[in-house]
């Protein structure tokens, strides 16, 4: 009788838990999977470093509603080519959710990123002439990238 009790008191939890969990609304974002870096040179078409000189809002400001997603366009110097032609790539880009200022909420995108001008991306393209930098892609910020394995993981094919 004491274990009917017992499995009839942790049925009514589950089920209490489960009610509760479906009246909480919690934000829900695409995370991705981490590619090897390997795989990612490996299907690369070009591979070069460069250095953000300008960051610019693709379109107008004042056209964004609270958790649109925007572009910002940044200009770039190649510093370093690795592997194909650096000239194929003509726009970099990063992407964002506009916060509304009046509003009490923010919103991010767990994959996104921001650049500014001073900085150092890696650029790796399949053959796209724009390139979306995010934690979600190959391209990547210069910092804790292994410029010498790079190197090597190129040079060995």
């Amino acid at each position: 009788m004491h274990t009917q009790g017992a499995k009839r008191m942790r049925a009514a939890n589950r089920l209490l838990l489960a009610i509760a969990a479906t009246c909480f609304s919690l934000p829900a974002f695409a995370i991705c999977l981490a590619v090897p870096l390997e795989d990612e040179l490996k299907a690369a078409k070009t591979v070069f470093l460069a250095t953000i000189t300008e960051s610019k809002l693709a379109g107008p400001v004042g056209a964004l509603k609270d958790e649109d997603g925007y572009r910002i366009d940044h200009a770039f110097v190649v510093r370093k080519s690795f592997k194909g032609d650096p000239a194929s790539v003509r726009r970099v880009y990063t992407t964002s959710l506009y916060n509304d200022p009046a509003k009490n909420t923010v919103v991010h995108m767990a994959e996104q990123i921001h650049l500014f001008p001073g900085e150092s991306v890696l650029v790796m393209s399949a053959g796209e002439d724009a390139v979306q930098v995010s934690l979600c892609g190959p391209s990547r910020r210069r910092d804790g990238v292994d410029l010498d394995r790079v190197r090597a993981l190129l040079s060995t094919k």
